[in-house]
This record gives C-alpha cells, structure tokens and sequence, in this order.
C-alpha cells in the first residue's frame, strides 16, 4: 500500500434508506434541525450528588448508550476486573432514538454515560439532557488532544469529551489506474474517466456530496443556493459512472472483489478494506488537503445514577494503554495523546499512519454543520442515487 498524507433532531435519510444505516452512517451523517417538539419537555438540569459511590468505593453498575458494537468488550472487562463495577451498553439504532429517549426520560433512563455526535453536543447540554462535565474529577483529562478540544460543537467541552474521531479520504487501484491522484478534483475526474462504472461512493448525503464542493474550493457547509444548485446538477450528471453506494466499502467486501478501482470512504473503514486485502499494495490511500473531520463524543447524562463509576470509566479510557486497545478494536483514534506513537511502535496495530492526524490536517479539515442546506443535499443524493440506477 502507499500512502499520501496532504497536508425536533433527525437524520437525514431516506425510508428507504434508514433500515439500513450503520454507525458510521450516524456518525457522517447529520441533523435536519434541532426541534421543538423533542426538546420541548426538556429543562436544564444541575449535575448530580455524584452517584451511589464514596471516596474509594465505587458503585456496581455504569449504564452507556451508544452505537452498536462501538466500545471494546477487552477494555470494558479489564475496566471491570479492575474496578468494579458492571458495565451494561444499550444500542440505539438511531440518532433520532438516542434524543428522543433521552429527551422523554429527563434523567430517568438510568444511563450514566452516552455516545454522542459533535453536532449534538451543545443543544442537548443545554436543554439539560446532558449534564455539564467536572474536569477535576478527570485525572487524565490533560492527556487529551487539543487539537479535538475546544471545538465550536462544545467550546469549553462544558459537555463532552472525545470519544473518536475520523475523516473522508478516498483509495484507488494503482494497478489501473496509473496517474496520481492527489485531490477531490482527481477522484472526481478519475471517476469519470478511467475508473467510471468501477467507483464507489459513501450512502449519506453529506459525505458524498463533499467532494464537489472541497474540488471547487467551495464551503461544504454553504447555504448559497446558486453553489447547492450547481452540486445538484453536477451529480445528476456524475451518477452514471457510480457503481456502488456503499458507507462500508471496506467491510463489505466490495473493495477487495475486483470491481472497484476508486472508492470514497472513511478511514476506518478503507483501513479494514486494506487489512483484508490480499495485496494491499495496489491500493494507494489519499487524504486530501481538504475534507472533512467528526467528533463522536462521550456525554454525562442528567440524572446519572453512577457518576463516580462514569468518571472512573472515562478515566481509564484516557490511560495511553487503555486508549490504544479501544483505537485498535474501533479502527479510530481516541484522541489521547502518545497513542499514535505507541501504535507506530506496535506490530499489532497496522496502517496506524490511517488512524491518526497531523495538527495541520486537523486544521484544515472542517467539521458540518446544521443549516438550511442539508434537505437539497439529501435530494442531490437521491437524484444522483437514481441516475445511477440504484
């Protein structure tokens, strides 16, 4: 492999769509809006007493809500063994779910800790369905990265701190194709020239369309109608060289069955693709100078009924060793520092240089945003969906 390293609250999708969405579809996915009528019952709340727990002595259960299948059942044993307490994960299959559970509840679900996307972060904060963080409580809070802190999602991480973190990148065949390929305005020209009819996009609407406007050096997150326009005709006539949408090309399959000579995917996801790949060294990954980042973030849920297990668990997880078993197992970095020197270092964790950012990527890379914007980009998707015919 060769690698180029250049320098009311609902997702956005379709019915048809939403029985298949992943994780990672959440977490590139977005919000239509923050809404009324979910937040509506909500009213700001004060943190808790500190849970069942004394000095010393933990409580026996900490409850997390989150993504399926989106913690490291090795760590949460350890943690466990280690501690004390039970750890119980319940999944929410849905962005939409995880608010308008919470929202209903006001601090009675009995969960203590949740998995939250960056754009979530400060409306449900401050409509007291999550409750505001005690750093001090937090022994390796300094061992977190800054370059995910402070963050205009939570500009005091008043709420939150990072849980994971990735990008958008793209991969292609150098077998096939045999220029180099260096930008979005490469992948999109290759893929209406050489790799057309064997390309690969991600299914969700914000992603997808990302290309076109980092190309144009046009802001992703744009509510000018003129540019949403102009995204919107370039892709009802670009999806015919699309052969699939797929959000996990890498996991699927799909990049190592000969088909595809160019993919569009998240980096976790093209570092499974190249894992399981039996010559991986056809395949050269790209992170162009401009693309986007998100931020999943760990939250305190008002009314937590363990929050000394909960920061105990957030504790531990800042542990360089305990952060490198959670990054290997996600395919995502953490965000605490000295693990990518550790996973460098390590013969057990492969393409970490796919994992980890460098400040001046982060600093160029953009987080979206909630705006007027998001319901034509989820028409472009269709539209482009259906010129390709899937």
């Amino acid at each position: 492999m060769q690698i180029m390293n250049q320098e009311s609250i609902k997702i956005l999708a379709s019915q048809a769509m939403s029985a298949k969405l992943n994780r990672r579809m959440f977490l590139a996915g977005g919000l239509a809006g923050i809404g009324a009528v979910m937040l509506a019952g909500c009213s700001p709340q004060t943190s808790g007493s500190g849970g069942s727990g004394s000095a010393g002595q933990l409580s026996d259960e900490l409850g997390i809500y989150s993504f399926p299948s989106y913690s490291s059942p090795d760590v949460i044993k350890t943690f466990s063994a280690k501690n004390g307490p039970r750890v119980t994960i319940d999944s929410f299959t849905s962005a939409e779910e995880m608010v308008a559970k919470l929202s209903a509840a006001q601090g009675t679900t009995g969960y203590d800790l949740v998995t939250s996307p960056s754009a979530y972060v400060l409306p449900l904060g401050e409509k007291g369905v999550f409750q505001k963080l005690d750093h001090d409580r937090l022994s390796n809070y300094s061992k977190l990265n800054p370059s995910l802190m402070g963050r205009s999602f939570d500009p005091s991480n008043s709420y939150s701190i990072p849980k994971a973190t990735g990008s958008t990148g793209f991969a292609y065949d150098n077998t096939k194709i045999s220029r180099k390929l260096e930008t979005w305005a490469d992948f999109l020209d290759a893929g209406a020239n050489e790799a057309s009819g064997r390309m690969s996009m991600i299914d969700d609407a914000r992603t997808m369309t990302g290309p076109y406007f980092w190309a144009n050096g046009l802001d992703w997150n744009t509510e000018n109608k003129a540019h949403l326009k102009a995204c919107q005709d370039f892709f009802v006539k670009y999806g015919s060289n699309i052969k699939y949408f797929d959000t996990s090309v890498g996991t699927s399959g799909k990049m190592n069955s000969g088909e595809l000579d160019l993919v569009q995917g998240f980096n976790g996801d093209l570092r499974m693709g190249l894992l399981n790949e039996k010559n991986p060294e056809r395949w050269t990954f790209v992170f162009p100078d401009i693309s986007e980042v998100w931020i999943d973030n760990w939250a305190l849920a008002s009314g937590a009924p363990n929050e000394d297990a909960a920061y105990a668990y957030l504790d531990f997880l800042l542990e360089p060793k305990n952060a490198l078993a959670e990054v290997d197992y996600l395919g995502y970095d953490t965000g605490v520092l000295g693990v990518a020197e550790e996973a460098a270092m390590s013969n057990a964790t492969k393409y970490p240089e796919l994992m980890f950012f460098t400040p001046e990527q982060m600093s160029k890379w953009t987080l979206s945003e909630v705006n007027s914007g998001r319901q034509t980009l989820v028409d472009v998707w269709n539209e482009t969906k259906s010129a390709a015919g899937a």
